[in-house]
């Protein structure tokens, strides 16, 4: 019997509800799902056997599958690259005076984009 998986895509985002399907997973398990943006990696947060009131069942997909140690270490690559990016947007910025704040650099899991 599939769980509900309250899911993350970082520390401080919302949570997004996935089925576990097949697998047995836990809380603090790192996951691979498919988002409207691509293949996504997140963490578990929560692991229930009822949806939440507020969510729809049709709403619900399932897992892709668990994250493996190579999608760990792309996690990582992945933030330092964006670590990477906002200290050269952030020098962009000041080189050119713009008034503006660089807030946050995103890298997509699968590299498909940087926003």
């Amino acid at each position: 019997m599939s769980q509900i998986l309250g899911v993350k895509f970082n520390d401080f985002g919302q949570i997004y509800y996935f089925s576990s399907g097949p697998f047995v997973v836990r809380e603090g398990h790192s996951v691979i799902v498919k988002t409207e943006q691509g293949m996504g990696l997140g963490k578990v947060f929560v692991v229930q056997q009822d949806l939440p009131e507020d969510v729809s069942e049709d709403s619900i997909k399932t897992i892709y599958r668990l994250a493996g140690e190579e999608d760990l270490e792309a996690e990582v690559e992945n933030k330092e690259l964006a670590r990477t990016a906002h200290r050269f947007c952030k020098n962009c910025i000041d080189r050119q005076k713009l008034e503006m704040k660089l807030v946050d650099v995103e890298v997509f899991f699968d590299r498909s984009k940087m926003i």
